[in-house]
């Protein structure tokens, strides 16, 4: 009887387990919000995915991957890499060139250059920035679609493919000691052909059950205040954007929480196999009925979208002078100038312009 009352209460938890497992969607959410509806096994199934790490390094950037320290960068792939043993398919191929002056590297940052090489790099720190910025987004929107949906295969007109990966390439104007590689992560120079960092295994410090819930729950976090944004967007939509009632700060907390959460293992010396830093993984790829969702990097693109909203021009100037606009849309666009918006003297000057020209 106790053997029958323990297999029992077993099975009860393991229901209770998967009822709080399931992505909730609130009740009277608009039935356009791309929420995530994530069954409980969906979610396990994700666990499983992200505590499963490969043995080797990524096959399509090394040979001999089984023993890869006898071999060397594939002949065909003349890059950096992910060079870790935590790599999957959907990680980009992360490529740093870092600006040389007469052979040297600025050993410091931009914030306190020190010395003649310094200087002379960082004349063309603003540059590189910006060069990296819209690089970086070129390359994320090759991977989302309208609704902020990631896809496992790249757009056919993503900028660099190097063997189907998006390489993303970065500038460096210094290399200051915080650019070495952390928490066994490799460092692959294709200047020299050669390791200046091997990659190491990393010890597991995760809790399956333990992601399983806290996944759950930035989950549903993130699905109430999307049905709320959207439930605004609603009431204002088409004709008053700029009337939107919603804190468009509150993106930018969730946001704040979830990388500080993150940031917490490593700041206990539990490194990137930790329960927090699989939490924040596996939210960057939420599988399932939403291909690989970002919770992680899609509240920046709802952010962007609030404040765009919220400054847009009503439909109709004063004087009764009709001014031309649409619908903005209810997922998050493709077009990154609505998705990052614009500088705020930028916009302001050009309303300005649109005013006086109407004007006249």
């Amino acid at each position: 009887m106790r053997v029958l009352h323990a297999v029992a209460l077993a099975g009860l938890l393991i229901a209770l387990q998967a009822v709080l497992a399931v992505a909730a969607v609130p009740s009277g959410c608009p039935a356009n919000a791309p929420v995530v509806t994530e069954s409980a096994e969906q979610l396990q199934q994700g666990v499983d995915r992200i505590t499963a790490f490969p043995t080797t390094l990524d096959p399509r950037v090394f040979n001999n991957v089984t023993e890869v320290f006898d071999g060397q960068m594939r002949p065909d792939v003349r890059a950096g890499s992910t060079a870790s043993y935590e790599w999957d398919k959907l990680a980009d191929l992360g490529i740093h060139v870092f600006l040389s002056v007469n052979g040297s590297m600025c050993p410091t940052t931009c914030k306190a250059p020190e010395g003649p090489v310094c200087e002379a790099a960082c004349q063309y720190n603003e540059l590189a920035k910006k060069h990296n910025k819209e690089i970086e987004m070129e390359q994320e929107a090759s991977y989302m679609d309208a609704q902020g949906r990631t896809s496992p295969q790249p757009a056919p007109d993503t900028g660099v493919l190097i063997n189907g990966l998006v390489a993303e390439v970065t500038i460096m104007t210094t290399k200051p000691p915080s650019q070495m590689p952390v928490n066994g992560t490799g460092l692959y120079s294709f200047t020299t052909d050669t390791w200046l960092m091997e990659p190491t295994v990393q010890a597991d410090n995760w809790d399956r059950a333990e992601i399983l819930g806290n996944v759950t729950q930035y989950v549903d976090e993130y699905n109430t205040l999307l049905c709320e944004y959207e439930a605004a967007k609603a009431a204002v939509l088409p004709d008053a954007p700029g009337a939107l009632d919603f804190n468009c700060s509150r993106w930018s907390a969730f946001s704040r929480a979830l990388r500080s959460y993150r940031g917490a293992g490593f700041d206990a010396d539990l490194g990137s196999r930790s329960t927090s830093n699989l939490v924040f993984r596996l939210l960057r790829r939420i599988s399932g009925k939403l291909c690989c969702l970002n919770i992680v990097d899609q509240p920046n693109a709802w952010k962007d979208q609030c404040d765009n909203l919220k400054f847009s021009l009503p439909n109709k100037l004063a004087d009764g002078v009709a001014a031309a606009s649409a619908p903005a849309p209810t997922a998050v666009p493709s077009s990154g100038g609505w998705q990052r918006g614009l500088p705020a003297a930028a916009f302001w000057a050009a309303a300005g312009a649109a005013a006086a020209l109407l004007a006249a």
